[in-house]
This record gives structure tokens, sequence and C-alpha cells, in this order.
């Protein structure tokens, strides 16, 4: 914990950090390629192999995470067959490459197959010896489904094996973060997480109880030299601005919590312009320049810059006078953004161009967020980092999944924390929850 949440006196959350699924992996998780395969003599492994080379375009469709050739108790139980003990079972092809009788014909007149008896009793173990004879070397092919990408853990490797075909697991992910990558980055974040969770929805509950805004907290760490320190915190201030600079008269005629607000004032963009305040600040500083006018470019006739990039509460001075920032640094490249609850698409947008190097949300927004993919998976990452398979099935969103994406020209890794219902004092999810309507955009 940072100096100066000891000060503050903030109480970690209980709970735990899940990975977040990208909206590849979830869209192609279960994306399948239809093969042939064929059970062959073991003795002819390196003929099989050759003529594999030579089928034309056998190399377009990546198969590397799966095993080329495997003994038949290896195989998923509705693939085993009663074969010899010196056979082994093969993928050959994409079905998509050629024809199965033009497959066949090549095996059979190219290779000296033998075709063994297709069983499903494993215990019968005899051949007939007619289907042996030099005569009959029809060969036995035969076209299946097997997973189309990598597998992204060990558990997922294990659970395409036993659906699929046996599956290489080689710690590389073509749909999302490097798996060794995200283990190193859940490492570096995990003991500091929940201290930096409750701070963000301590700064929500502020900016709802003074009337600023609705209940979301945002706060900003930077890690250098082995510290993670709390750069800025931010609450929503949404009201702030819209014909009064605080809540007065709240539930009255006057109220101005009506409508989306003023959406500059989000919790995450006004984290990220008090970052870009607090980088001024420092290059004035340390450029021996005239102080920083305390008056923001675009201010209202109430002194409320379109940015909201000043603090509006004294939580949020305290943290943001903090002299803990070096001069030099470059948007919010390499930060850690915590926020209570999913940005919305617009803040989900200004993470990835602000180049922020990690995010962790708390409570899911389906109707509004754009940080979480199509649903939540839970079977892949978390399976390396928390040595559990446990997934589930929730309400679709709206499936960005911005945090992770090949057409944006930035990407992160991404959690979400999950509350282990073990409340400590000042844990108040709950609380928070039912303060933001799901409808509203965060």
């Amino acid at each position: 914990m940072t100096s100066s949440l000891v000060a503050l006196d903030i109480k970690p959350l209980n709970g735990h950090l899940v990975s977040l699924s990208t909206k590849r992996e979830i869209e192609n998780r279960d994306k399948t390629i239809d093969v042939y395969t064929a059970t062959i003599p073991a003795k002819s492994s390196s003929a099989v192999v050759a003529l594999i080379n030579r089928i034309p375009n056998n190399t377009t469709t990546s198969l590397i995470h799966l095993r080329r050739f495997t003994k038949s108790h290896y195989l998923p139980e509705h693939l085993r067959t009663s074969t010899p003990n010196d056979s082994l079972h093969v993928i050959l092809a994409p079905a998509s490459l050629l024809r199965r009788d033009e497959l066949k014909s090549l095996l059979t007149v190219t290779l000296p197959f033998q075709r063994f008896e297709q069983s499903r009793d494993t215990t019968t173990s005899a051949i007939d010896a007619d289907l042996q004879s030099p005569d009959d070397n029809t060969a036995e092919i035969r076209t299946i489904p097997v997973p189309l990408y990598p597998p992204t853990s060990r558990v997922h490797a294990q659970a395409l094996s036993a659906r699929y075909w046996p599956t290489i697991f080689t710690n590389s992910n073509p749909l999302g973060p490097p798996p060794a990558d995200l283990v190193k980055a859940h490492a570096a974040i995990k003991d500091g997480a929940g201290s930096f969770m409750a701070l963000a929805q301590m700064l929500g509950r502020e900016a709802r109880e003074t009337g600023c805004g609705v209940g979301a907290g945002a706060v900003v760490v930077e890690r250098a030299k082995g510290k993670a320190n709390v750069l800025v915190g931010a609450g929503d201030g949404r009201w702030v601005g819209r014909g009064r600079a605080s809540g007065e008269d709240l539930g009255g005629e006057g109220d101005v919590r009506r409508g989306t607000g003023h959406i500059p004032g989000h919790a995450t963009m006004r984290a990220i312009a008090l970052v870009a305040r607090k980088r001024r600040k420092v290059a004035r500083r340390h450029k021996s320049a005239e102080p920083m006018s305390d008056r923001s470019s675009g201010e209202d006739q109430e002194g409320v810059s379109i940015f909201v990039d000043k603090p509006l509460t004294p939580l949020e001075s305290q943290l943001s006078n903090q002299e803990n920032l070096d001069p030099g640094g470059y948007l919010c490249l390499g930060l850690e953004m915590y926020v209570s609850h999913e940005p919305c698409v617009m803040c989900s947008m200004a993470l990835v161009h602000s180049r922020f190097g990690k995010a962790v949300v708390g409570e899911r927004m389906v109707k509004t967020g754009g940080v979480f993919g199509p649903e939540l998976v839970r079977d892949q990452y978390d399976s390396i980092v928390e040595g559990s398979s446990e997934s589930r099935q929730v309400e679709r969103g709206l499936g960005y999944g911005m945090f992770w994406r090949e057409d944006l020209n930035w990407r992160f890794p991404a959690w979400q924390w999950v509350s282990d219902h073990q409340a400590s004092e000042n844990e108040s999810m709950e609380e928070t929850k039912s303060d933001v309507a799901d409808d509203i955009h965060i």
C-alpha cells in the first residue's frame, strides 16, 4: 500500500482479479475447422509426413497447436476405436483443401495403408487377417472438427483435448495478450488492486454525496522504482458547471441531475484530464517557468473547465497535490487505471488514446460499457493466475472489448475486480451499485 493510502486509512476491498477475454477470443474460442484423419501403422508415419507435405496449400491453415500423430487412448472417448497397438491416428489435411475421394486415392496409391476394423468397443483388439492382406490397402478416413485457434491456457487445452483432439498449449495467444506477459502483469498489480478499488469507490461516494456526479470514481497509478504511486483520483463530475458548481437543492425543482450531464465530466475522463494538468504543472516547475495559472482554458463563468480538470473535493485535491510525478512523461503511457464501474465507449476509447498500460474495472455496465467483450469468460486466463477453471454465462452487453482490438493502434490488458463477498468495513459495492442505474454512461 502506498503512503498516501495509509494516510487516508484506506482499507482494501476483499476480492480478486479476473482477466478479461478479448473480443476475438470470445468470438473464436469455439470456432472449429473440419479435417481429415486416418488410422495408420506406426511404421508408415514417415511416409505420411511426406504425403502431407505434398498436399497443395496444406500449410495455409496453421494447426501446430494440434498433435499431428496420437495414440488411440489420447483421443476423446467418442473418437476412440479398437486398433492395433502399433497404430497411430493422424491429421492429414483440412477438409477444405480437397475431396475425400481425392485424398483416399492419393493415400492408397502412395502408401502401404492397412485398413483397421473401426469399432467403439475398446476391449476388442483382434484384427481380421484378411484386412491385413497386401491386396487390401483401403485407407480409413474420417472427417472431424478440431479447434481452429490455439488454446490460451493449459486448462483451455485440456478442455479442447477432451472435446475435439489432443491439443497443445504453447504459451502463446494470437487473439489476446501473451499469457506469460499477462501472468507477470497480474502479479504486479494483484496485491494493491483492492486498495486502489476501495479508493475509487470512495471518490465515487464523495462525488455522489456532494452532488457533483453519480457514484463512480477512478484512480490513476504509476509504478516507478518498485513503488506504486497514486497520481490522481477523480469522482464523476457530470453535474458540475450545469448552472452551478456544486449539488445544491438536490431533488428540488432546480436539480440539474437530469439527462446525460456534462459528458467530459465522467470519472475516467476527469482522471485523464487531472493527469494532464499535473504533467503541465510538473513541466512548468522543472523549466523554472512562471507558475501555471489556476484557470484552465475553456472555463465558463463559474470557473469550470470543459474538461472538469480541477479537483472538486478535498480528497481529489489531496491526491492531485502530491508531488510524486516525474517530469518528461508522455500522456498516460504505462499508467494503470482503476475505475469503480466499467467505462462507457467514449471513456474506453480515451483509455486507448491515452496509452494506458493496464486497467481494472469494477461493476460491469452491460448496457453502456465499452471495455468488456461480448460476455464475461472465466475459463481462460484466470486458470493461469488463480488456478481456477470456473466459467459462467452473463448478459452479452455491447461487446466492444476496447482494451484489446487489432483494429486499434493501442492495446492493454484489463481485469475485472470481483468481490469475494467477505465485506470489510468500507466495502460498499452493493451500495454503489444501487446508486448507479444500469443505463448510465460512466
